[in-house]
Parts: structure tokens; C-alpha cells; sequence
């Protein structure tokens, strides 16, 4: 059985942005570096993009992945993040969510996939298993054993950036649509079809958002830091220009 890590006493909540979503991207990985120079105490935030597009994770091949020529037709862009996991396709009815936290030698010792259960087991403690909500997989949120949310880490010398997304009104079609049925899953997934995988969650993103800010003592809400932002403006134009982060 695993035991509850030492987790930070409370996190800063940083204000919603509306972004482009490279920039929401790029955004994250400011964040992660900012905490892990020591500049900035651990956090969380909340964010949606406002058009529908896919996102890679970091090793994910898009031919094997997504349907490229969809993506075209539909006028949906593809982009990668830094952090690994699976493909999954964002936009209105997704809320995102962004923790930075402390990368202590105990957690480390633990290794990335119990500490992604143990953080998200935390997340959902009490309100969770009163919806029937539990964690399956590597990094799954399911209700029964459809999955309603995806999360993927990136790990740095002193923190670490967890981050996921919660299928809240999607349009699970899009899904379907816009993205190939993976060569990899998880053994409670069988050999389910999109379709028959996911599903929207019995929650709103209020709802969501005021759990996870409990659970997680987020207290103090701050703006996002200027040169935060300025930085991950600059990072998200650099990275457009490269075909391996800016995909179609």
C-alpha cells in the first residue's frame, strides 16, 4: 500500500488567462521552470482553450496518433507539449488543470506513476467517491470504466508539472474523429473504441475547480506573473516555427 507523501501545506491559485493554446502550453513549462529556479512557491490553475485542437504528448507519433487529414478538413491544429502520456483532443466543454509542485527526494523515491496516483487519489478524495469516481490505468479519472480525464507529468531537478484535462461538455465526436485508436492501452481499457472509452463527467468545471482548490489549499490567487507570461509568449512563437511542436 502506498503512503501519503508529504505534499505542500497550500499552493498559490494563479488567475484564469484566456491564451492561444501554444501559448497555455508554453505557459506551463514557464510555470514548472519558475517554480523549480525557486522564484515562484508551487501552484495551480485552470484554463480551457476556445478552440477545439490535439494535443501530442511528448514521445507520440501524429501519424500513428491522430487523423491528420481530419484535423486539416476540420481546420483543427495539432501541437505537442513537453510532458509524456497520450493524444488528446481540447476545446470547449475540457477544463485543463496545471499543478506545480516540490519534487522531494520521498517522492522521487516513489517514482512518477505512484505519485500520479497518489496525486490524483488525493484530488479526488471524498468528493470523488461520493460520484463514483476512481483511478485506473497509469494517469485515468474514470466514472465506472469510461475515462473522463487524462494526466501526463514532466519531472525537472527540484519540481515537477502535473497536468490533465476533464471532459466536461465536450463533443465526444470529435474524439472519434480527430484522433487514431492508440497501439497502447491500458489493461481496464480492453479493446474498447473511443466511443465506447470516454465519456463526459458528471460534474461542472466549478464543481471541479472547487474541489481540487480545497483539496490542494490554494488560498492565495495571484496574477500570472508578466515576465512569466511574456516568456511563455516567446517560447510558443519559437516553438510554432518548428514542425515537431507545431504539427498541422
Amino acid at each position: 500500500m502506498l503512503h501519503s507523501p508529504d505534499w505542500p501545506d497550500h499552493l498559490v491559485l494563479l488567475d484564469d488567462i484566456d491564451l492561444p493554446l501554444g501559448e497555455q502550453l508554453a505557459l506551463d513549462d514557464e510555470l514548472l521552470a519558475a517554480v523549480d529556479h525557486g522564484g515562484h512557491p508551487p501552484l495551480l490553475r485552470f484554463w480551457q482553450s476556445p478552440q477545439t485542437s490535439v494535443v501530442l504528448g511528448r514521445g507520440n507519433a501524429p501519424e500513428l496518433e491522430v487523423d491528420l487529414p481530419a484535423c486539416r478538413d476540420l481546420g483543427v491544429p495539432v501541437w505537442r507539449r513537453s510532458s509524456g502520456g497520450g493524444t488528446v483532443a481540447v476545446g470547449p466543454g475540457c477544463l485543463a488543470f496545471t499543478l506545480v509542485l516540490p519534487a522531494t527526494s520521498q517522492l522521487r523515491n516513489l517514482g512518477a506513476g505512484p505519485v500520479t496516483r497518489l496525486l490524483l487519489e488525493r484530488s479526488l478524495c471524498g468528493w470523488g467517491e461520493s460520484l463514483g469516481l476512481s483511478v485506473q490505468g497509469v494517469s485515468d479519472i474514470t466514472l465506472g470504466d469510461r475515462k473522463i480525464s487524462g494526466n501526463a507529468q514532466r519531472w525537472k531537478r527540484d519540481s515537477f508539472l502535473h497536468h490533465g484535462t476533464v471532459l466536461l461538455t465536450f463533443d465526444l465526436n470529435l474524439v472519434r474523429r480527430l484522433l487514431r485508436e492508440p497501439a497502447r492501452r491500458p489493461e481496464y481499457r480492453s479493446t474498447r473504441t473511443h466511443a465506447d472509452f470516454v465519456q463526459n463527467a458528471p460534474f461542472t468545471a466549478d464543481e471541479f475547480r472547487d474541489h481540487l482548490v480545497e483539496r490542494w489549499n490554494a488560498t492565495v490567487q495571484q496574477p500570472i506573473p508578466a515576465e512569466i507570461l511574456a516568456a511563455a509568449r516567446r517560447l510558443a512563437n519559437d516553438r510554432a516555427k518548428h514542425a515537431n511542436w507545431r504539427i498541422a
